[in-house]
């Protein structure tokens, strides 16, 4: 049986109810999915711990050397129950125009309670990531990490300030 060009053209009503169901289940599993992934309040604080620089200093022609080099610290607070934290350097070479970040894992933390200079309640955690205590805020933390960079060990201490502004 052959089939005129105009009924090719009109759409069967079987295949009409079939595309409209799968775009209404898309629509519904779409809505439950980005519900599911806003539900989960994430809160990210970048800390800078210093800045070096030998800009105007005698060795600013090192061809070998950074001239910029800041420090920064990385903490992710999900639904203020537990965190996680990692170390960053980014160097700057003027002279050959590079700019490079390097990320440094944390391998332990010692994570205390804080009212500001004494520290109490200390736990020691062999992980980039702890459990904030119950009823606590990552402002009521004082936290010493170890992390690794260029085969030496090395301690930092942060605090994030009760008024430092999530990213």
């Amino acid at each position: 049986m052959l089939t005129s060009p105009v009924s090719m053209l009109t759409p069967n009503r079987q295949t009409t109810k079939l595309s409209w169901v799968s775009i209404f289940t898309c629509i519904f599993l779409l809505a439950n999915c980005s519900t599911t992934f806003a539900t989960e309040k994430q809160e990210v604080y970048k800390l800078r711990l210093n800045v070096k620089s030998s800009i105007g200093s005698a060795d600013r022609w090192n061809l070998n050397g950074a001239e910029a080099n800041e420090e920064w610290v990385v903490i992710t607070v999900k639904e203020n129950k537990e965190f996680k934290i990692y170390h960053t350097t980014y160097l700057e070479n003027k002279t050959w125009g590079t700019r490079q970040w390097f990320d440094h894992p944390v391998t332990d933390m010692k994570i205390c309670l804080t009212d500001g200079f004494d520290k109490k309640d200390c736990k020691v955690v062999n992980s980039d990531t702890a459990t904030i205590p119950e009823g606590m805020k990552i402002h009521n933390l004082s936290i010493d990490f170890k992390y690794s960079e260029s085969g030496q060990s090395f301690t930092k201490s942060i605090m994030v300030a009760k008024d430092a502004k999530s990213q």
